[in-house]
């Protein structure tokens, strides 16, 4: 028997991780002229945690998509949000920003994924 992964199954689930998708993009897109240092500082720690909160939010909502489907669709996400920065000036792409975010995924499926 077939299950349909693509079945939003959790729909609140699905309404977080557009909006912490809408966030996370906007956060990487928009340029502050008086970003605090400490948002600087902690750069990849802030992308690892918005793409774990990303991934527990698109498990949430597609609970029967095999955990490497939701990681790679959320790396990619992250690479395409990257390449967006790249067309903007003030922004540019950055591999170990790219690197965070499929990390913070990855931890978070895994840690989903746990038994028991």
């Amino acid at each position: 028997m077939r299950t349909d992964t693509t079945m939003v199954t959790e729909p609140w689930f699905a309404v977080l991780f557009v909006i912490a998708g809408s966030v996370a993009l906007w956060g990487m897109l928009s340029h502050h002229p008086r970003i605090p240092q400490w948002v600087h500082r902690h750069d990849k720690a802030m992308h690892f945690a918005a793409f774990a909160l990303l991934a527990a939010f698109a498990r949430g909502a597609w609970p029967a998509t095999p955990l490497l489907y939701l990681w790679a669709a959320l790396t990619l996400m992250g690479l395409l949000m990257e390449v967006l920065q790249q067309l903007l000036t003030r922004r540019f792409f950055c591999w170990n920003d790219a690197l965070a975010n499929a990390l913070g995924a990855a931890v978070m499926l895994a840690l989903l994924n746990r038994p028991g």
